[in-house]
Order: C-alpha cells, then structure tokens, then sequence
C-alpha cells in the first residue's frame, strides 16, 4: 500500500521518489544533520547513503507486508525536497515517527507540519494504536518538534546504544491513538 500525498501549509508530504536521493544527499551529509542521526555516522557522509536508503525504501514498497514507511517533505511552492520521516510500523500496531529537515531550513515550522503528519498517517491511514518517537537528549528543538505535534513525555533512556555504538541520552516520547483524535485541530 502506498500512502497517498498529503499537502500541509507549506510542505507536500509523499513517498521517496529514486530523484529524492540526490537533495537527501545535499542535506544528510551536513555535520549539524548527521549528529543527530541513530545510525553510523559515516553511512551519510557521502552519497552511497542517501542512494541505498532510497533504494532500499523504493524496493519495499512494492511489498504488501510491508512495515517501513519513507517519505520526502518537498516545499509546496518548487516541489524540492527540503527533509524526510519514516514510519515503523509494529505488528502489535504500534508506531515508530521520526524526522528530519535540511539544517539550512530549520525554524520554519517545517519539522513541526511533518511530525503533524507523521502522526496523522501512522494513526489514520495505518491504523496504530499508538505512535512513538525517541528524541537525543541534546535536541532540543525535536522535542518541541514532539511536543507540538502532540508526543507526551514517557521517560529517558539515560544510555540508548545508537548503531555505531555511542552511549546517548534519549527522551522517548508516546501519543495514544485516543489522544490523537482528542486533541484540538
């Protein structure tokens, strides 16, 4: 199942295209945006990362068990990819969010109107009771990110074990499927 383009305020939000590997590459190699990224640093640091992560999202989705979502975030006004999120769906519905924006374009708003919609879709197109994200202890605007796209607080990890092997801080974060359909437009 693909997940349909959604348009936000300013963002058009769609499943990874093949052409998107080349703005991911752009961004996903800047310092400021790898630094807070769960997997080896160095798998970004060039364009062999980008490539096979779009590859690979592409592959899967053509798979009707699949459980991992990946989308671009392009600017309504030019159709440029300007940041990305995934969905990791659960077999006991439960979802995992997460995202990320160009850190030349961070403070619009833009990581807000994606994690929004993150949620949304998680919640509305693939029916998750419940939808997560864990935030580096450090970033502190992804936490706002996740509190204004309606996260509540569920506790620390005070040593997450991130794939290339560093110890982090990681707030973790929950928001119910209740919530989400309590909580004001």
């Amino acid at each position: 199942m693909l997940l349909p383009e959604v348009e936000t305020p300013s963002l058009l939000i769609r499943e990874v295209r093949h052409s998107d590997w080349h703005a991911f590459a752009g961004y996903m190699s800047d310092p400021q945006y790898r630094r807070w990224l769960d997997l080896p640093r160095s798998r970004f640091a060039d364009e062999r990362g980008p490539k096979y992560l779009v590859a690979s999202a592409r592959a899967d989705q053509t798979n009707p068990r699949r459980r991992s979502y990946l989308l671009t975030a392009a600017r309504r006004d030019s159709n440029e990819p300007v940041g990305d999120g995934f969905i990791l769906m659960s077999r006991y519905r439960v979802a995992e969010v997460g995202w990320g924006v160009a850190p030349a374009l961070w403070g619009r708003g833009y990581g807000t109107e994606l994690a929004r919609l993150l949620v949304g879709m998680a919640v509305e197109r693939l029916g998750a009771k419940s939808v997560t994200c864990k935030v580096m202890a450090p970033n502190l605007a992804s936490r706002r990110v996740a509190e204004k796209a309606g996260f509540a607080a569920e506790g620390t990890n005070p040593a997450f074990a991130t794939s290339d092997g560093r110890q982090v801080a990681v707030h973790l974060f929950k928001l119910t499927r209740v919530s989400y359909f309590e909580a004001p437009y």
